[in-house]
C-alpha cells in the first residue's frame, strides 16, 4: 500500500520525466504517463517477488530517461535507498553513474560528486592491476546504487557471486539491503560456448595452478574431483570422429562454491568463463564437431540460472512480447494497455524472394542488382537505411559507393547490436535477407531456455527450414521476429513525425504477420522489384529497362519497342502481364494507349 509520501515521490518523478521528454520535443500521452507510473510504484514498493516483471515499454518510450531520474531523485532524498542496475554497454554503465553523482543543484554546471553510485568494471590489464580490479568490490558496498553491464552480471551470477551486492553501508555506517534490481533490456539469459582437447588441457593447468597455492582446506579436494570430470570430457572428445553429440557426462556435477570463489579471485587470464563452461558441458554434453579436420571441438549452450528471489528484479524490454528467450522461466510480461499507433508506417513486403545469404552466394550478380534496386529506393527517401550480410556487406557497399558518400544511404549488417542512433533520422529501411545463425544454433539455445534436450530434426520447404519439435520452431521464428522489429525501430519510426517505408523480403507470411503486427496502425502492400535479382536477363528485364530511359512525353510504337529489345510480337504480347511489367509501368508513369507507349510528362 503506497504511504502519502510515497505517491509524493511518485509524482515528483513523474513531473520531472514528463518535462525532460517535452524538452526534448517527445510526444508524451496521457497512456505514456499512467504505464511510466506504473513502473515507478513498482520499483518502489517492497513486496517479494518470485520472478522478474519485465516492462514492455515500447522503443522510443523514454525507459533509460525514467530509469536515470528516478535514480536520481531516489538517492537524493532517501539515504537507505539502494538498487543494483545493469546496463547493456560501458559507455552506458559510465554515463548512468556520472549522471547520479552529479550535484542535483548544480544546473548542469560541474557541481559536487556525491557518494551515491559506484560503476563496477570489467578487467582491463591496460587500465588497472588485477588487485585493483579485485578491491573494486569491497569498495561498492560503500554506495547505495552500483551499475554494471548485462556481461558482468551473467559472470557474477555464474560464479553465484551476486550475493556480494545484496548490501551497502550508509552514511552512518549502518548495513543496508540492496533488493531493487533494474535491467535495461534483456539480459543474458543463455550463453553458448565450444571447447577443445586443448581447452580441457588448459584448463585444467589453471585450475591446479590456483588450488595449488591456496591455502583452504578443500582446494586439493575439489581439484581432485574437477579432475576426474575433466579427464573424462578430455576422453569423450578424443575419441569423436566427425559430428554427433556428446552425451552428459555427470548431470549431478556442479563446481563447489569454494572452487568458483577461488577462481573468480585468482584467475586474471582471456579465459575467465571457461570454468562455467566446463560445468555446463559436464552436465549438459553437446554438439561435436571437428574443426578442420582435425581438433574436435564441443559446443554447448546453456541457461543462466540468475537469484531472482533474493532482490526485487524488473527489466526493461520494448521487444518483451515477441521475445522467446521469456518464454521459459519465471517471467511476467507487462504491455503498455495503450499502445502507441504507427499509421506513418508502410510496409513493403517482397514474397518472391527470400534473398538469403547462399542466394547471394550462388548468385555473384545478384549484388549489382540488389543495389541497383536500392538505389532505386533510396531515391525516394531522404536517407535509407540498409541491412545485410556481414560477410558480404563490402561487396554490396561497393556498389552504393556514392549513396554512401553523399548519406543517402546508411548501411549495417545484420545482429549487430540493440541500441544506436546512428539511423534515427532515416525515414526508410531495407531489409536485404534474414540472418539464419545455422541448423544447430536454434535447437540449442532452445535446449538451454527450455532446460531439456530438444529435437535437432528439421526440415526445408519453399520458405525456409523448419523444425519439427514446436519450441525449437517458435523459438527460431521469434528471434527472426524480435531482431526485425528492433531492427525497425533504429530508424525511430514512434517519434518521427514524417511518413516511414520499411521494405522485406521474406517467404514466410507468419513471421512477416507478426513483424507487422507489432506496429499497429502500419499498412501493407506489395512489393515488386523491377530488378531481376537472379539468373539471366529476360526480355521483361529489358522492356523494363526501356520504359525507365523513355524520355518525358515521349510516344513510341509497340513495334519500335520489340524489335529494339530484340523479340517477337507474341513474346512482347505474353511479358505485358508479367507483374514486374506492370509495376514498372506505374512507377515509370507509362501508360499504354492503343498500340502506342506514352510517358507521363510529369
Amino acid at each position: 500500500m503506497e504511504t502519502r509520501i510515497d505517491i509524493a515521490m511518485n509524482n515528483e518523478v513523474m513531473d520531472g520525466f514528463k518535462s525532460l521528454l517535452l524538452a526534448r520535443d517527445h510526444s508524451v500521452s496521457d497512456g505514456d504517463i499512467a504505464f511510466a507510473g506504473g513502473m515507478v510504484a513498482a520499483w518502489n514498493a517492497t513486496e517479494n517477488m518470485d520472478g522478474p516483471i519485465v516492462f514492455a515499454a515500447e522503443c522510443g518510450f523514454g525507459k533509460s530517461t525514467l530509469l536515470e531520474i528516478y535514480l536520481r531523485h531516489m538517492t537524493f532524498n532517501d539515504p537507505h535507498f539502494g538498487a543494483i542496475v545493469v546496463k547493456q554497454k560501458k559507455d552506458e554503465v559510465e554515463a548512468l553513474t556520472n549522471a547520479i553523482n552529479r550535484n542535483p543543484d548544480a544546473d548542469g554546471r560541474e557541481g559536487i560528486r556525491y557518494r551515491r553510485a559506484f560503476a563496477i568494471r570489467g578487467y582491463d590489464p591496460l587500465a588497472m592491476t588485477y588487485k585493483s580490479y579485485s578491491r573494486q568490490f569491497s569498495r561498492q558496498a560503500y554506495y547505495p546504487v552500483i551499475v554494471m553491464t548485462a556481461e558482468m552480471f551473467a559472470r557474477q551470477s555464474t560464479m553465484r557471486l551476486l550475493d556480494r551486492f545484496s548490501s551497502f553501508y550508509d552514511r552512518d555506517e549502518q548495513r543496508r539491503p540492496r533488493r531493487l534490481l533494474v535491467i535495461d533490456e534483456r539480459p543474458v539469459l543463455t550463453r553458448t560456448h565450444s571447447m577443445s582437447v586443448d581447452d580441457v588441457n588448459q584448463l585444467i593447468e589453471d585450475v591446479r595452478e590456483i588450488t595449488h597455492v591456496s591455502k583452504h582446506r578443500d582446494a586439493a579436494a575439489n581439484y581432485r574431483e574437477f579432475l576426474g570430470c575433466a579427464q573424462r570430457l578430455r576422453a569423450e572428445l578424443e575419441a569423436c570422429d566427425g559430428r554427433g553429440r556428446i552425451e552428459p557426462i555427470d548431470f549431478e556435477y556442479f563446481l563447489p562454491d569454494d572452487l568458483r570463489r577461488l577462481w573468480s579471485d585468482s584467475y586474471d587470464g582471456d579465459r575467465y568463463d571457461a570454468l562455467a563452461t566446463f560445468e555446463s558441458t559436464v552436465r549438459f554434453g553437446g554438439a561435436v564437431h571437428l574443426r578442420r579436420g582435425v581438433d574436435p571441438v564441443i559446443t554447448v549452450s546453456h541457461r543462466i540460472y540468475y537469484e531472482w528471489t533474493a532482490y526485487r528484479p524488473f527489466i526493461l524490454d520494448a521487444t518483451a512480447a515477441t521475445d522467446p528467450y521469456y518464454a521459459a522461466g519465471n517471467f511476467t510480461v507487462i504491455e503498455s494497455p495503450t499502445p502507441h499507433s504507427y499509421g506513418n508506417v508502410q510496409f513493403y513486403v517482397c514474397n518472391g524472394e527470400n534473398l538469403s545469404k547462399s542466394f547471394f552466394e550462388s548468385h555473384p550478380q545478384s549484388f549489382e542488382e540488389a543495389a541497383a534496386m536500392v538505389k532505386e529506393i533510396s531515391a525516394k527517401h531522404s536517407k535509407t537505411m540498409v541491412v545485410f550480410y556481414k560477410e558480404h556487406l563490402p561487396q554490396l557497399e561497393s556498389y552504393l559507393s556514392d549513396e554512401i558518400e553523399t548519406g543517402t544511404v546508411l548501411t549495417k549488417h545484420f545482429d549487430s547490436g540493440r541500441a544506436t542512433n546512428d539511423f534515427k533520422d532515416c525515414d526508410a529501411a531495407v531489409f536485404l535477407g534474414w540472418l539464419l545463425k545455422g541448423e544447430t544454433y536454434y535447437p540449442q539455445v532452445a535446449s538451454a531456455i527450455y532446460d531439456e534436450l530438444l529435437s535437432y530434426d528439421s526440415y526445408t520447404d519453399v520458405s525456409g527450414v523448419h523444425y519439427r519439435d514446436e519450441r525449437v520452431e517458435s523459438f527460431k521464428l521469434g528471434e527472426i521476429v524480435t531482431e526485425r522489429i528492433q531492427d525497425v525501430h533504429r530508424i525511430r519510426p514512434r517519434a518521427s513525425t514524417y511518413p516511414v517505408s520499411v521494405y522485406l523480403f521474406h517467404r514466410d507470411e507468419e513471421i512477416i504477420r507478426k513483424i507487422i503486427g507489432s506496429f499497429p496502425g502500419s499498412s501493407q502492400r506489395e512489393f515488386i522489384p523491377q530488378r531481376r535479382l537472379s539468373g539471366r536477363l529476360t526480355h521483361a528485364d529489358n522492356l523494363i529497362d526501356f520504359l525507365k530511359v523513355m524520355e518525358r512525353g515521349s510516344r513510341v510504337k509497340s513495334k519500335e519497342i520489340y524489335e529494339t529489345i530484340g523479340m517477337s510480337q507474341r513474346q512482347f504480347s505474353r511479358i505485358q502481364e508479367d507483374p514486374r511489367v506492370i509495376a514498372a509501368m506505374r512507377e515509370s508513369g507509362v501508360e499504354k494507349e492503343r498500340t502506342f507507349y506514352i510517358k507521363r510528362a510529369q
